[in-house]
């Protein structure tokens, strides 16, 4: 609960700055699942009512600051009086993961070999295929087919460590072509 509620905060400073009493009420006011708009409302609402808060959220209010002075000392977010931001490395952070997997925006290096990258990834890791198809057509890499990529880009260090992290490996297979033929018309 706590990781989701931290990627919440993080989202939600991510546009703007947020006053910590505007932060808190509203976490702890809507309902479980609220859509990041839902929750934007209520913030603008209660930085235009500022009225008085109820005693019995006291104890939540504490243990949301707890969290939030965690996040500062992480240095996910910052705080300047009572106005919080999220930091260059809390949205780093935001956006390194998405859905439990890596951002997948690598540093693409032009090279003059030809890759061919297939892959036959099983239904049940759909998101995990999806997220190499971004990751290919990222680095400039061309869809031939579905699951078969062409592309003269080098496959950075980092993106073949997430491949092995997300155990994709087994089913993925790079082919560096060195020469190229050519097919000559047949005369007749």
């Amino acid at each position: 609960m706590a990781q989701n509620l931290t990627r919440e905060i993080l989202l939600a400073l991510k546009d703007t700055a947020l006053v910590t009493g505007d932060i808190i009420t509203t976490f702890l006011e809507v309902p479980y699942g609220s859509s990041y708009n839902r929750m934007q409302r209520s913030i603008d609402q209660k930085a235009r009512e500022r009225g008085s808060r109820a005693v019995a959220k006291r104890l939540d209010k504490h243990n949301f600051r707890n969290l939030l002075s965690k996040l500062k000392r992480d240095g996910l977010v910052s705080r300047d009086g009572d106005i919080w931001n999220i930091t260059k490395f809390g949205l780093e952070r935001l956006l390194k993961k998405r859905n439990g997997l890596p951002a997948g925006k690598y540093k693409k290096e032009v090279e003059q070999t030809l890759k061919l990258v297939m892959f036959d990834i099983p239904e049940r890791d759909r998101k995990k295929r999806d997220w190499l198809r971004d990751c290919l057509r990222n680095l400039g890499f061309k869809m031939a087919q579905k699951s078969v990529w062409v592309g003269k880009t080098k496959l950075p260090k980092d993106f073949m460590i997430d491949l092995r992290k997300l155990r994709l490996v087994n089913y993925v297979d790079v082919l560096e072509i060195t020469k190229t033929g050519s097919l000559l018309p047949v005369k007749e």
